[in-house]
């Protein structure tokens, strides 16, 4: 076993994401075309004319059932778009941007959430996977509130979000989004980026276009909610919360970030706008978090990642150990975790 410090940083030099192709997932399936790309239009007076109740339909409501899905439509829709190409993508990281905001975020993040991930090379890339049964260890089913609170998340997008633009869309299907159930329907950016020397491909979820006369990823808009703020505690999480926003929009390059206040009951109280390039500055005062360190440590430790021998389907996990700030690197048996079809594709190249 190997490990290398959390308390390591590399200065990072960035290159902005350039978005290589997009793709939705309806009902399970991977379509490379925008069929589930959302429409941001929540105008104030809306807010203001009745409190918008962030809770209807919850009773109708299924959870989505979590299960192990590996890196599995992002390396479909990447074989997808590697056969309409003719070539391989360059890049020597390819991952989830959610795995890479949970590493970034890890210097500041109080509540240790752990971080347990597998990796493998082949072909030329080094995978990253968040590990399932560590990260199902210790969940606990949500309570009513709680329940309350997830909901509440996927109802504001629910009420704030339309199939088309505004001006496109019919009265029915404006007025008809506040009794609409979330489903768990997807849009997927996959977006190419640099970061000191690491070239990196991630997938990540966007939640709709906010500035349609924008291009690339500019235009996406990155939905959010948060409990009202009355006191110096409600303000601290608050500002947490706005690092992991700040952290997945900046490795996407999504520049609008749309938070939603909600009151104790869950009404919808009063909407903000964000540019995801100023979040940093709401933290500086108190040094909640710093994202220019968040960087540089995200960069130390890809830069250790690739120390691990470029060998096809060997297996490795990082466990990031926030007690001793260290991170394990442990080499594993079994079978890679790799999509097949993804597999079978980049042999027969």
């Amino acid at each position: 076993m190997s490990s290398f410090s959390t308390t390591e940083r590399l200065a990072a030099k960035l290159k902005k994401p350039k978005e290589v192709y997009s793709y939705s997932i309806t009902d399970g399936k991977v379509t490379m075309d925008q069929s589930q790309l959302k429409y941001y239009y929540l105008p104030e007076e809306t807010i203001l004319k009745a409190p918008i109740d962030l809770t209807k339909g919850i009773e109708n409501w299924t959870q989505p059932n979590e299960h192990d899905t590996h890196l599995d439509t992002l390396l479909e829709s990447l074989s997808k778009y590697e056969r309409e190409t003719g070539s391989k993508i360059d890049a020597e990281i390819i991952t989830w941007r959610g795995i890479l905001t949970k590493i970034m975020t890890h210097p500041y993040d109080q509540y240790n959430e752990p971080i347990v991930l597998n990796i493998t090379y082949f072909d030329g890339h080094y995978f990253i996977e968040e590990d399932w049964q560590s990260k199902q260890q210790g969940k606990k089913a949500p309570d009513e509130q709680m329940k309350k609170h997830i909901y509440s998340g996927y109802k504001f997008e629910s009420v704030a979000l339309l199939n088309e633009p505004w001006f496109k869309s019919s009265r029915e299907d404006i007025e008809s989004r506040f009794d609409d159930i979330p489903n768990g329907d997807q849009f997927v950016s996959v977006v190419r980026t640099q970061i000191g020397d690491n070239k990196i491909l991630i997938g990540g979820e966007v939640d709709c276009v906010f500035d349609p006369c924008a291009k690339g990823t500019s235009r996406y808009g990155e939905l959010k909610t948060s409990r009202e703020v009355h006191n110096a505690k409600d303000g601290e999480i608050l500002e947490r919360k706005m690092n992991r926003a700040w952290a997945q929009s900046f490795l996407l390059g999504v520049k609008h970030i749309i938070y939603g206040y909600r009151t104790g009951d869950h009404k919808l109280a009063a909407v903000d706008y964000f540019k995801t390039e100023d979040l940093p500055m709401y933290a500086g005062a108190s040094s909640t978090w710093s994202g220019t360190d968040e960087i540089n440590f995200l960069n130390a430790a890809l830069t250790k990642l690739k120390d691990l021998p470029k060998e096809d389907n060997k297996l490795w996990r990082l466990v990031f150990d926030s007690a001793n700030k260290k991170v394990d690197i442990t080499e594993l048996d079994g079978e890679s975790f790799l999509l097949k079809e993804f597999v079978d594709w980049r042999k027969s190249m």
